[in-house]
């Protein structure tokens, strides 16, 4: 919930986690596959703004932390993958404290988000949005140590295409990372041997 403290997930009989687990356990009733729970979290700014409560410090605020996700994990399950978005550039000190939640808790992940566009100083604009969330979606491929291992993934491969000169097309590729992917584009006559396409080195060229 926008505007939320870490005390509003954690304590108190009727905290917004309460919601979440009968929201969750609601939608969960309409599905009949198994279901497999990804937790997505970003939460801090508000704690070190006090914007509903007391301003809390970074190290109360870890505490409370990973007490919540001790809490989730009670309910949706132990080995739940759980992936953070660090926070912008004013609020360091509680990136730090993340770090250290992901270094102590296994399965936890922190998508980097230094290279996302701001709308304002708390606050990604749209296209911010579009650059992490496929970071915050890399758990679901990271989370098995065999595919972790694999580095950045593929999501969508670029489509073919066939087009007469001197017409253009764009031919798009989607990765996922938990950090920035470098892409470099390449180009064969034969299929068979390779070379780079100069300053094709977006996802979309």
């Amino acid at each position: 919930d926008g505007g939320s403290q870490m005390i509003q997930w954690t304590d108190g009989a009727e905290t917004l986690r309460t919601r979440m687990f009968a929201r969750t356990t609601a939608a969960a009733a309409l599905v009949t596959a198994p279901v497999r729970y990804l937790f997505w979290w970003s939460q801090g700014i508000n704690d070190s703004l006090g914007n509903s409560n007391p301003a809390i410090s970074d190290t109360v605020w870890k505490a409370k932390t990973i007490q919540f996700f001790g809490e989730i994990r009670a309910h949706y399950g132990a080995d739940m993958p759980i992936v953070c978005t660090e926070l912008p550039a004013p609020y360091t000190a509680y990136n730090a404290r993340l770090a250290e939640i992901a270094t102590e808790l296994s399965g936890v992940y922190i998508a980097e988000t230094s290279d996302a566009s701001m709308r304002d100083t708390n606050h990604w604009s749209a296209a911010g949005f579009k650059t992490i969330c496929p970071r915050m979606l890399a758990p679901l491929f990271f989370h098995d140590p065999t595919l972790r291992s694999l580095g950045p993934v593929i999501a969508t491969q670029p489509a073919d295409h066939t087009i007469e000169e001197p017409n253009d097309v764009d031919f798009v590729v989607a990765t996922s990372s938990l950090t920035p992917v470098t892409v470099q584009w390449q180009k064969s006559d034969d299929g068979t041997t390779f070379s780079n396409v100069s300053g094709a080195t977006n996802e979309t060229v």
